[in-house]
C-alpha cells in the first residue's frame, strides 16, 4: 500500500492494526528510519491499543502529517475513481464505495460526488425500475455505468486543478476572491 493511501486510511480510522507492522516494514525498506518505526515493524500480534499510539509516534518522529478528514475523503474518492477508470473495480462497486464511504461522511458533498450516489442507487433499483417503466434493462445499465466512468474521469481531472475545492464541488475561479481592491500602495 502506498504511503498517501496509508496516511489517508489512518486519518479516517480505517487502517487495521494488523497492517501497521507491514506498513512499518515497507517504510523501512523505502529508507525511512526511526526507533518507533523499527519497533512497530517487529510487533508480532498487533492490537490497536498498542500499535496505534506507536504509529502516531512514528509519524511524529518522521515529521509526517496525516491529512485532515475532508482531504483524506477526497483522496479516497480519487483512489476509487482511478480504480474505476483502470478497471480494478466495476463502475457500480466504485460508485457505491464513493457513496457509502465518502459522500455519506462529508457534511456538504459536491454535485459531482452526488452523481455517483444517483447512478449507484439507480443500478440497485434497476430490476424494479425497468420493469415498471418499460426501459431496456441492459441499455439503461450501460448508460448508468457510462455516467459513473465519466464522473470518475471528471473527479480525477477536477481535483487536479489548483482551484478545485476539496469536496468535489464546482471549481471556484481564483480571480473571484471577493476582494474589491488591493492593499494601499506605498510610495
Amino acid at each position: 500500500m502506498n504511503r498517501p493511501l496509508t496516511l489517508t486510511l489512518w486519518a479516517l480510522g480505517r487502517l487495521p492494526s494488523e497492517q501497521l507492522p507491514q506498513v512499518a516494514t515497507d517504510w523501512l525498506a523505502e529508507g525511512f528510519d526511526s526507533p518507533s518505526l523499527r519497533q512497530l515493524a517487529g510487533v508480532g500480534s498487533p492490537v490497536m491499543s498498542e500499535v496505534g499510539p506507536l504509529f502516531e509516534k512514528v509519524l511524529a518522529e518522521l515529521e509526517i502529517a496525516a491529512p485532515k478528514k475532508e482531504a483524506a475523503l477526497m483522496f479516497l474518492a480519487r483512489h476509487y475513481a482511478q480504480q474505476i477508470i483502470e478497471g480494478g473495480i466495476s463502475p457500480y462497486d466504485g460508485a457505491r464505495k464513493i457513496w457509502w464511504q465518502i459522500t455519506n461522511a462529508l457534511d456538504k458533498p459536491g454535485q459531482l460526488l452526488l452523481t455517483f450516489v444517483g447512478a449507484a442507487s439507480e443500478l440497485e433499483e434497476l430490476p424494479e425500475r425497468t420493469l415498471q417503466d418499460g426501459y431496456d434493462r441492459k441499455t439503461y445499465a450501460r448508460e448508468l455505468e457510462a455516467t459513473i466512468v465519466s464522473g470518475a474521469r471528471e473527479l480525477l481531472n477536477r481535483t487536479a486543478e489548483p482551484d478545485a475545492p476539496p469536496n468535489g464541488g464546482p471549481p471556484m475561479p481564483i480571480s473571484n476572491s471577493g476582494v474589491a481592491e488591493g492593499p494601499p500602495s506605498v510610495s
